[in-house]
């Protein structure tokens, strides 16, 4: 299997660095496309195929990751879409971008839309997907590619938005967390590297908690939770100064943002 990956960007990258941090594909099996001669530089010395021109690198590709800005898009599309074929696969990773606007760009095709985040990097994304046109096998092909670097989530494309902030914007959102608990973390006698280091395994760990038990946040919470101790003294104050209600109003407000 050959790939192109157009846009070597942020989320062009983690893809990348995913699927050879995987061993799921070798450097020779993915060509990547950006105007950028630093970025095409930092993936040929890696052993990528690079290009600077994206209807040159969609040949020969069996399938075709979008992972330009929002804004490039319709232009990107329009550039390729004399080059790719119709028997090639296309999956795009730019949020806002509909199954029907890349039709209505490209005609009708085999089409995935996909939104990830960055944690791919590390074989830790969540990955909403939704697709046109496709069979089976195809989406089988395309599922199994992108669990080498994180978790897939068939949904319908109407909840695309919702996913975005829930699981997209969620990485800053929990990254905010963090540097607040590096803050907190510090006035207790911290260094601030050990501060994210102990708050960024306990997410980890409470994470992985939550996906292999399937338990509710709320029974755990109880389970660490004892009268009169300093969990719960912890939790009132943050509940007092409003944690949970300005996270609910903050991904509300994210996704009204998308609408």
């Amino acid at each position: 299997m050959k790939i192109c990956i157009i846009g070597g960007g942020n989320i062009g990258s983690a893809l990348i660095e995913g699927l050879l941090r995987a061993n799921a594909l070798a450097p020779e099996q993915i060509t990547v496309s950006d105007p950028s001669a630093q970025v095409l530089g930092r993936w040929s010395q890696q052993g990528l195929q690079t290009s600077a021109s994206n209807a040159e690198a969609v040949r020969g590709a069996h399938i075709v990751f979008l992972c330009v800005k929002p804004h490039l898009a319709t232009t990107v599309l329009q550039d390729i879409r004399t080059n790719i074929f119709s028997a090639q696969l296309l999956v795009s990773f730019v949020a806002g971008l509909t199954l029907q606007d890349i039709e209505t760009i490209t005609g009708v095709r085999p089409i995935i839309r996909v939104i990830p985040n960055t944690a791919m990097a590390v074989n830790a994304s969540v990955m909403g997907v939704s697709s046109r046109h496709t069979s089976e096998q195809e989406q089988a092909s395309v599922t199994e590619l992108l669990s080498k670097v994180g978790m897939v989530i068939p949904i319908d494309e109407s909840l695309m938005n919702a996913f975005t902030v829930l699981g997209s914007c969620g990485t800053a959102f929990a990254l905010r967390y963090v540097r607040a608990c590096m803050t907190a973390g510090c006035e207790i006698g911290f260094k601030p590297d050990m501060a994210r280091d102990i708050t960024a395994q306990v997410l980890l760990g409470t994470a992985k908690l939550l996906l292999e038990t399937k338990s509710h946040p709320e029974t755990e919470i109880d389970k660490v939770t004892t009268p009169k101790g300093i969990t719960i003294v912890g939790l009132n104050e943050m509940e007092d100064q409003g944690l949970s209600a300005a996270i609910v109003s903050g991904i509300k407000a994210a996704y009204r943002k998308m609408s």
